[in-house]
């Protein structure tokens, strides 16, 4: 899995591309560390992420059993807006056996 992340570093943001290993994501949630809101599971990933990514957002993926997706999410405070927003990441890329594996997941620690 890749996506556009975010890094602040001494007051400049930063971009970069990470690349994410699908067994680190099914490590954190196979450890009991996901989110549930109705059908939907939410694995945290930042802790796969590199030292000051993302430091002020939270990075979820979430799978939806029921509509057979996996979305990528970020959660923080825009100070653009001033308020807290929900947005996709930016240039995700995940291969059908990702999706695949991550949907069979959800049934699994469901």
């Amino acid at each position: 899995m890749r996506f556009l992340y975010y890094c602040n570093k001494e007051n400049e943001n930063l971009y970069g591309k990470t690349n994410i290993d699908i067994e680190d994501v099914l490590k954190i949630a196979l450890s009991g560390n996901v989110k549930r809101v109705g059908e939907k599971i939410g694995i945290c990933i930042n802790s796969l992420l590199r030292e000051n990514a993302e430091n002020d957002n939270e990075i979820t993926v979430w799978i939806d059993p029921e509509r057979k997706t996996v979305t990528v999410k970020r959660f923080g405070y825009s100070t653009f807006q001033n308020k807290w927003i929900t947005e996709d990441v930016e240039n995700l890329e995940m291969s059908r056996t990702e999706i695949e594996t991550l949907l069979i997941l959800c049934e699994v620690i469901q």
